[in-house]
């Protein structure tokens, strides 16, 4: 029998720490080796009508793309995200600065309308459990 690992991780944190924080999105990167689950936080917490973020993913074989597109703005952030198995139940996850394809583009309907904003640092190589 194959069995799917499960992973679960927050991703993307789009300020400075608060105390609380708003859950923008979740998202589920299914392959034939693990299933990650993760969720995408603002602090601090705003009203729903202060935001027009939209957004979403696109993966290949190897790297989801994440995306986080601000319309009233015309800016948009992201990262790059790698899932390597390692055995036992363990996992090395990386996050990495966004790359965009020309289809990418297209499929998150990005003109030349719209910047990117990097994010300030990158976490690089994590290593995660099961279930975490």
């Amino acid at each position: 029998m194959n069995s799917i690992s499960r992973l679960c991780l927050i991703a993307v944190s789009l300020a400075a720490p608060q105390v609380h924080a708003q859950q923008l999105r979740t998202a589920t990167w299914n392959t034939d080796r693990f299933l990650l689950r993760y969720r995408t936080m603002l602090e601090p917490v705003r009203l729903q009508s202060e935001l027009s973020i939209g957004g979403g993913g696109a993966d290949d074989a190897t790297t989801n793309h994440r995306v986080l597109i601000d319309g009233r703005q015309k800016k948009y952030l992201g990262y790059d995200l790698s899932v390597d198995p390692k055995g036992g139940g363990r996992f090395s996850v990386n996050i990495r600065p966004l790359t965009m394809t020309p289809e990418h583009l297209q499929f998150f309907r990005l003109d030349n309308s719209y910047s990117p904003m990097p994010l300030p640092a990158y976490p690089g190589v994590i290593s995660v459990g099961d279930g975490e």
